[in-house]
């Protein structure tokens, strides 16, 4: 897998280089022609209209450079946790348990809808909780009953759809953020790479964030999670409830 990894990586990388490059470049020319008019000869002709222009063009630069970066970005977080292959924690509150479920409504969770293949419990918080600066956010709690569903399943997504258009809240949701959790007897390698699979979609203070949980028996937890730096702030707030919904041994 991290042979199939590193080529896209290394491409990200060589991307990111090139945007750093490109804005280098730029802001050298800009700098070479500020001296030139100060310092040197602020007659020389057309010398004001270009550094007008660069200083304008410079604006632009900034903005394609930055919403380039974003999306590279948020693929090498996604790269670097799979580096960093941080195993299963342990936890005290297995899903379905009294525990978990006192835990699910000592956090203020209802259940939503319950059908063959899932639970669903939500949340809405006008400002997230350990982050600041955050505005009205939706959590979704999941219990897959069927272990075939993926994390964009259409039942699923009709069910969420359906509550959110019956929401009446004075303000509109800006982050959706989920914790799916399936169940195994076993972490095979298929399953790792199917709980790996997460949505991670964060811009200009909204969200977009679904992470898959696996619990394999009743005494570990497999999630994809970082060792220090996360993707962001959304992110934190996932790995954090979990590791509370859970009692887990490690805590953030």
């Amino acid at each position: 897998m991290a042979k199939r990894l590193s080529s896209p990586k290394n491409k990200l990388k060589q991307k990111r280089f090139f945007i750093f490059l490109l804005v280098g470049i730029y802001l050298i020319v800009c700098s070479l022609l500020v001296s030139v008019y100060f310092f040197v000869d602020r007659s020389l002709p057309g010398l004001e209209t270009t550094l007008l222009l660069l200083l304008i063009g410079l604006t632009f630069v900034l903005v394609w450079a930055k919403q380039s970066m974003i999306p590279i970005q948020m693929y090498l977080h996604y790269y670097r946790m799979l580096d960093e292959q941080l195993p299963p924690f342990a936890i005290q509150s297995p899903v379905q348990s009294k525990a978990f479920l006192h835990n699910l409504e000592k956090y203020q969770f209802q259940l939503e809808t319950e059908t063959n293949a899932f639970q669903l419990f939500t949340r809405i918080y006008d400002h997230l909780p350990w982050v600041a600066r955050t505005q009205t956010s939706l959590i979704l709690i999941v219990l897959i009953k069927d272990q075939s569903m993926t994390l964009t399943d259409d039942r699923l997504e009709l069910v969420i759809q359906q509550y959110k258009t019956n929401l009446k809240l004075k303000k509109e949701i800006q982050n959706e953020l989920t914790l799916l959790f399936y169940q195994a007897p076993f972490l095979t390698e298929e399953l790792k790479e199917k709980t790996q699979q997460i949505i991670n979609f964060s811009l200009q203070n909204r969200a977009i964030i679904t992470i898959p949980c696996l619990q394999i028996g009743d005494k570990k937890i497999y999630t994809l999670r970082p060792k220090r730096l996360f993707p962001n702030k959304f992110y934190y707030v996932l790995i954090k409830l979990l590791y509370y919904l859970t009692d887990a041994n490690e805590m953030l």
